[in-house]
């Protein structure tokens, strides 16, 4: 519509489209500047409600220590200020959509103006025709409205750019299970077999404390095996390790 719109505005009076292209860059300068400012407002936002959703796994997760130190009333607190920061961001970002959408159609209208202010000159002089001018008017107003629709559409996608930041960096992060330079390849059948040897395992934020230290054990096809120990003693984290959760520090 936008391209059409232009190419009929030439063919009908190029020098009133002279006038309309000149109000181009003052449309085009708002939408860079608050585009930019909706993008970064869009990743603030996408940081606040991850972390509104981080405090409250965290409490709901250890709702017994929460308890146990009548922490509740400040938990309190803290969720509200959480989510009030979220919101408020959240506010500023739809209200730098606004602006962007409001400038860029007030000048777009504006140029409008302007075209049929001097439009109108040249009807009253004879160098124009009414029925051109009512045509130009119509071409301009379609120019317009679609100038308006592609604001929307870029404010939207600096929208989605601001919060694609945040994915690239979860999906760009490095992953720290490696699959080895040269896998062995499993050609025969499984049979169920699991066998633990020698097996020394450290949490990153304890290196030097281990939750597994030289186990070794062999459970064969169809056996019922019980895990029983206290808490912390290493129950879970042998199956993350059979899993491959994590990668033990020696053994296999």
């Amino acid at each position: 519509m936008l391209v059409g719109g232009t190419i009929f505005l030439f063919i009908t009076n190029p020098k009133l489209t002279s006038v309309v292209m000149i109000c181009i860059p003052l449309v085009v300068g708002p939408i860079m500047f608050f585009g930019r400012k909706v993008r970064h407002l869009s990743r603030s936002s996408q940081d606040e409600i991850a972390n509104v959703g981080a405090y409250v796994g965290e409490s709901i997760q250890q709702i017994k220590t929460v308890q146990a130190y009548n922490h509740q009333g400040h938990d309190d607190k803290k969720f509200s200020s959480h989510v009030e920061t979220a919101f408020m961001v959240a506010l500023d970002r739809i209200k730098m959509r606004a602006f962007l959408i409001t400038i860029v159609m007030t000048l777009v209208f504006a140029a409008l103006a302007l075209m049929i202010w001097v439009g109108g000159q040249d009807v009253i002089n004879g160098n124009m025709s009414p029925g051109e001018l009512t045509a130009f008017v119509a071409y301009a107003v379609t120019v317009a409205s679609a100038v308006g629709a592609i604001s929307r559409v870029i404010s939207e996608l600096q929208r989605a750019a601001g919060a694609l930041e945040r994915l690239m960096e979860l999906l760009e992060a490095d992953n720290e299970i490696m699959a080895p330079e040269n896998p062995q390849h499993f050609n025969g059948k499984f049979r169920g077999l699991l066998r633990i040897n020698k097996l020394r395992f450290c949490y990153p934020s304890r290196p030097d404390t281990p939750a597994l230290d030289d186990v070794t054990l062999t459970i064969q096809p169809g056996e019922n095996l019980a895990l029983v120990g206290p808490s912390g003693a290493g129950k879970s984290t042998l199956f993350d390790l059979v899993l491959r959760f994590y990668d033990p520090q020696s053994g296999s």
